[in-house]
């Protein structure tokens, strides 16, 4: 980001985005009002302090588990003393685990969750067992039946007798490097 930080700042002045491989069509897409004062505070403060751009900012959600916690740890160490979340673990396709504090409990009432074990066998939410993985299906009221999310998780703890996960990876080959 510190690469790009004068672009950045000459492109909020101006109203542009003059990123260096967009076409003239897509440039015209990202004009916005030049805002002088705006790029003057950037300019000050820079790439390294992001919560002093953002005063009253107090929360920032991001992905954190299996590829995006390295990431999500960088960030933790630059925007300081903002209250950083991990998500848990959402899908295109629904939800599967929601922020509680340290933990992330199942959306057991988002959704119908079953699980697949290592030996292929299934299990329901209220089976699952503390530190064991699976792989997460998902049956919505939209339709979907059983769908193969292809994520892999781990029951880190439980909320009351919720059991709460982490993402680890996927099961299906594909690379996901941090998320969607």
């Amino acid at each position: 980001m510190a690469l790009c930080w004068s672009r950045l700042v000459a492109d909020v002045a101006a109203g542009t985005c003059e990123a260096g491989e967009l076409s003239d069509e897509e440039r015209a897409m990202f004009r916005a009002k030049p805002d002088p004062v705006r790029a003057r505070v950037l300019e000050r403060v820079g790439p390294r302090a992001p919560h002093e751009l953002w005063p009253s900012l107090s929360l920032v959600s991001c992905w954190g588990d299996a590829g995006a916690a390295a990431p999500m740890e960088r960030l933790r160490a630059r925007i300081k003393p903002v209250l950083l979340q991990p998500k848990g673990l959402l899908a295109t396709e629904g939800v599967v685990s929601l922020p509680l504090g340290e933990s992330h409990p199942l959306a057991v009432t988002s959704h119908f969750l079953e699980f697949l074990d290592a030996d292929g066998r299934l299990a329901h939410a209220w089976e699952l067992r503390g530190g064991e993985e699976y792989e997460v299906l998902l049956t919505t009221g939209g339709g979907l039946y059983r769908y193969r999310l292809g994520d892999r998780v781990v029951v880190t703890d439980f909320v009351d007798r919720t059991p709460s996960i982490r993402l680890i990876g996927r099961s299906d080959g594909v690379v996901d490097l941090v998320g969607e």
